[in-house]
């Protein structure tokens, strides 16, 4: 019996020997960093080179945000509106729509299976792309703005400045990231910012949309309405004269399958703008089995159309679409 716990002791004591073993031995260089004033410093490690490079992108992503969040803490902008924005968006910044410039793989050494890198980003290379990236969305947005102010009704100037969300988000998340990392607070950019975010949630006045209900959909019609109501959009399929128009057409699909009813729909709602051309497109489609009744089907494949449009928000859905 003390035999048998002795050798057993000792194949537990083989296994915790070469676990241990099993282990990579860190480098030096990742267990104490680089860091100097101009460049930012970060590690990586994978069972490639490749996965090791692009854990060090993300570590290097990471340490960016870090460096926005502890700057941003002290940030004091005049525009109040705009600071509680500013601030907002801190927790959501997204520094995936930069492209990180002139980064350079520094170290890299393979310890056992496991590959070890070492990233370096130039801040100034990084402060001059940043500035150049703000520049250029500013030119883009501004010049969306003045197109928007040219459209002929309330609705469509709303939709078009309603699509320049995504870049005045982009724009203000360049702005954390410049702000953040380089404890600089550029109050023309930050008025520039506020400017479009006031834009953005302008309020627009008498906005009307047609609609035209080419299915046999019920509650359809009304479950348009109370989406557009939300945005402040009067919509009515008695409306007259030039005016936007959402329509809504429908493809159906019967068939008999093994005694079963089956009925297939699809569903196609079309934006259009007061001239008549298409502004965004949005497509549901679903398909119902009933016994015996092609009806059943018919009426749960509408019940199931209506229940998706239910849970959509529409506006965004088309803008998705539009993108």
């Amino acid at each position: 019996m003390n035999q048998l716990a002795t050798t057993l002791l000792i194949a537990c004591a083989a296994l915790l020997l070469n676990a241990c073993q099993s282990q990579p031995q860190l480098p030096s260089w990742v267990e104490t960093p680089n860091h100097d004033s101009q460049t930012i410093y970060a590690t990586g490690q994978g069972i490639n080179l490749k996965e090791a490079q692009n854990n060090a992108q993300q570590q290097l992503a990471s340490q960016l945000l870090s460096h926005v969040s502890n700057q941003l803490k002290s940030l004091e902008i005049t525009d109040q509106a705009f600071h509680r924005v500013y601030t907002e968006q801190l927790t959501e910044s997204r520094f995936a729509d930069i492209a990180l410039p002139n980064t350079r793989f520094t170290r890299q050494q393979k310890v056992l299976n496991d590959y070890f890198v070492e990233i370096a980003l130039d801040k100034t290379h990084l402060k001059h792309q940043l500035n150049q990236s703000l520049n250029q969305l500013k030119q883009r947005i501004q010049h969306q703005l003045k197109q928007a102010q040219k459209q002929p009704n309330a609705f469509e100037q709303w939709w078009q400045v309603s699509q320049l969300f995504p870049s005045i988000e982009q724009y203000t998340d360049q702005l954390l990231i410049y702000s953040g990392l380089y404890n600089a607070h550029p109050t023309h950019k930050a008025s520039t910012a506020a400017s479009f975010n006031k834009a953005i949630n302008r309020k627009y006045f008498n906005m009307k949309v047609s609609i035209k209900d080419r299915t046999r959909i019920q509650g359809l019609t009304n479950e348009i309405s109370r989406q557009f109501t939300q945005y402040k959009v009067n919509s009515s399929a008695n409306y007259r004269g030039k005016l936007p128009t959402i329509e809504l057409n429908n493809r159906e699909i019967r068939n008999r399958l093994q005694g079963d009813y089956y009925h297939e729909n699809e569903l196609t709602l079309t934006l259009k703008n007061s001239q008549g051309s298409t502004m965004a497109t949005y497509q549901l489609a679903n398909h119902a089995i009933a016994i015996n009744s092609p009806k059943i089907a018919q009426i749960k494949s509408h019940r199931k159309l209506l229940n998706e449009l239910q849970s959509l928000d529409l506006i965004q859905a088309f803008h998705a679409a539009n993108q």
